[in-house]
Formats: structure tokens, C-alpha cells, sequence
């Protein structure tokens, strides 16, 4: 798993969907533990790295945010986080194929 959310960034820059709002989401992961800055916009989506220090606006396991990206953490099988982010609005940045 650690492959594979490190690398996110690259994979993120041919699959997601700009939205109409600009808006940075920083999430923190569980196992492993990961932060991460992700840029909302009309222009581009971004997923990058983030300073630790800082309080996540949301919280799940990297398997969980792993799927978000890829399209596949519909409603009925997320699981519980943490944060005051819209899953939905990422979901929408993240359409999967």
C-alpha cells in the first residue's frame, strides 16, 4: 500500500476531474499513516504531499482514500472518518472510468 499512495500524484494528473470550486482538502491517512494536500479547482486536480503538523480536514484509512481516487468508495462501502470534508465533492473530483 505505501507504493501506491506515495505515487497517487502522478496517477491523479490523467484521471480526475476539475470542479467548478477551487478548494485544498488536506487528508491524513491510517496504514500507513500519510498526509496529503489535495488542490481542487476549474483548471486541475493536484495530490501532493503535506506538511504533518498541520489538522487534517479529513481522516480515513489509505486503503479507503486509495479507492476515493480511483473511483470506487461509493457511499454504501466507506468506511467511518473523521473531518468536516465533503466525500462527495471529492467523489465528483474523482470519477473513476
Amino acid at each position: 500500500m505505501p507504493a501506491v499512495i506515495d505515487n497517487l500524484g502522478m496517477f491523479v494528473r490523467f484521471t480526475a476531474e476539475p470542479v467548478d470550486a477551487a478548494r485544498t482538502v488536506v487528508v491524513a491517512t491510517t496504514d500507513p499513516a500519510r498526509h496529503l494536500r489535495v488542490v481542487l479547482g476549474p483548471d486541475h486536480v493536484e495530490v501532493a504531499a503535506a506538511d504533518a503538523s498541520g489538522a487534517a480536514d479529513l481522516t480515513l484509512p489509505a486503503e479507503a482514500f486509495v479507492r476515493l481516487v480511483y473511483g470506487r468508495l461509493d457511499p454504501d462501502h466507506t468506511p467511518p472518518v473523521g473531518g468536516s470534508a465533503d466525500l462527495d465533492e471529492l467523489r465528483g473530483a474523482f470519477p473513476g472510468s
